[in-house]
């Protein structure tokens, strides 16, 4: 769900492991979709929706949610709704009650809402915890956090989303960091 620089990554990705469909729900107004669509997409499962379609009861959905994060909060309620687990790329919402309503909803369900980090899955801190901090007493961490103005990702320049307070934006990764290296 979704259609921006991680929302196309994470679809190409899909397709190169999976036969069945791919539906990327977007806004039919994208340009950058428009223009991946008829550049860099040639992938014959990909369906573009532009609605979220209720899953057959005997099927199981799960539904990638990578759009703007203001809009996190609603698709991932939309695409419960439809009965999808879901995977959302932090932040969930941007409130503790939406979040937590969002939790009870899926319970509800019975499907699963999971929120996702990329430092999980970061080998080399695997490695600097492996190699540099066994046996290491940690008495004091300082985080500096800088992101360019420009800088280019995955072939495509990566634009700053405004939408997004900092502490939704960088503090998930600064403790996804830490559990993964310190604990």
């Amino acid at each position: 769900i979704g259609s921006r620089r991680w929302a196309r990554v994470i679809t190409e990705e899909l397709c190169k492991i999976t036969e069945d469909k791919v539906y990327v729900y977007h806004d039919v107004k994208d340009v950058d979709l428009s223009i991946w669509k008829e550049t860099s997409c040639n992938y014959s499962n990909i369906k573009f929706v532009n609605k979220i379609m209720p899953i057959d009861v005997s099927s199981v959905g799960i539904a990638i949610v990578a759009n703007s994060a203001y809009l996190h909060h609603y698709t991932i309620k939309d695409a419960l709704t439809a009965g999808y687990n879901v995977v959302s790329e932090k932040p969930l919402s941007f409130s503790k009650k939406d979040t937590l309503s969002l939790i009870e909803a899926a319970e509800e369900k019975r499907l699963k809402l999971l929120s996702s980090n990329t430092f999980c899955f970061a080998k080399y801190l695997k490695t600097l915890k492996e190699n540099w901090l066994v046996n290491k007493k940690i008495s004091m961490i300082e985080i500096c956090w800088s992101d360019p103005v420009t800088e280019s990702r995955y072939g495509e320049r990566k634009r700053y989303d405004s939408g997004v307070p900092i502490i939704y934006d960088i503090l998930p990764h600064i403790a996804t960091i830490l559990n993964e290296t310190v604990g």
